[in-house]
């Protein structure tokens, strides 16, 4: 029997299917658009490059981050949508 070590604070993605990049969600916050994206992990790095108002990494229910989504302004998407598309 094969014991998996737990990571504390973070779970890994929920699809390790991304192409570059998708749109788990949307929202309005405080009237502007944002997205929860999960995105390749090469773009994870220059997601964290970005000013840290742009963008959020994503927590579940739980209150754990997850690995490679992120809570992303309309703005920095559409960065993201053009770059990677």
């Amino acid at each position: 029997m094969r014991i998996h070590k737990k990571l504390k604070g973070s779970i890994p993605a929920h699809s390790n299917g991304v192409t570059n990049f998708k749109i788990v969600d949307q929202a309005l916050v405080d009237g502007n658009p944002w997205f929860t994206v999960q995105v390749h992990p090469d773009i994870r790095s220059w997601i964290y490059s970005q000013p840290e108002a742009m963008w959020q990494q994503h927590i579940d229910s739980n209150w754990y981050t997850v690995a490679n989504t992120f809570d992303v302004h309309e703005k920095l998407y559409m960065i993201i949508a053009l770059r990677w598309s």
